[in-house]
């Protein structure tokens, strides 16, 4: 019953986002207000009916978006002055994040071009140093050794190498 009553007021909500797009035309989309209420509608209907109509689980991207619309209950409120100060801050500060997350991604890219190229690339000096002191001579069952497995398991190639740096 949940899903029928979230489907009934984004059903609502596009209702009144188009009978205000007949009645003021581009006006609309010219306010701030306009525009916000147009991208929470959008971003419900990509959540909530874009999944179901291309018959696919709800992505997790798609269920962040729905995040967005709790926005849309703080307008109404006339005394969350602060509040809408705060969620105000939180948007403008999601470009500085964004940016943020290009400079890690790039950093840690370039770090796994780097591990695949100086650890998996040299397996043969790596599997020539013991695991331990004491150790015993480790082997896999299909005979390779304990360290080569973790070298190929961990550093075999960028996509594995990356999610090895991003597990760190």
């Amino acid at each position: 019953w949940v899903h029928l009553l979230q489907n009934f007021f984004l059903g609502t909500f596009v209702l009144e986002l188009s009978m205000q797009l007949s009645v003021y035309h581009q006006y609309f989309l010219r306010t701030a207000w306009g525009q916000f209420d147009f991208w929470i509608v959008v971003a419900g209907i990509i959540s909530e009916w874009v999944p179901k109509v291309i018959a696919m689980n709800s992505i997790p991207a798609f269920r962040m978006v729905r995040l967005i619309r709790v926005a849309r209950g703080i307008r109404v409120i006339p005394h969350a002055r602060v509040l809408w100060m705060l969620v105000r801050g939180l948007a403008s500060a999601m470009v500085t994040l964004g940016w943020s997350f290009v400079i890690l991604a790039l950093v840690i890219y370039a770090f796994g071009i780097l591990g695949v190229e100086l650890v998996h690339a040299n397996i043969d000096t790596w599997k020539a140093i013991p695991v331990s002191q004491d150790a015993r001579p480790c082997l896999a069952p299909d005979g390779r050794s304990c360290t080569e497995v973790i070298i190929e398991d961990h550093f075999g190639n960028l996509p594995l190498t990356l999610l090895t740096l991003l597990q760190i």
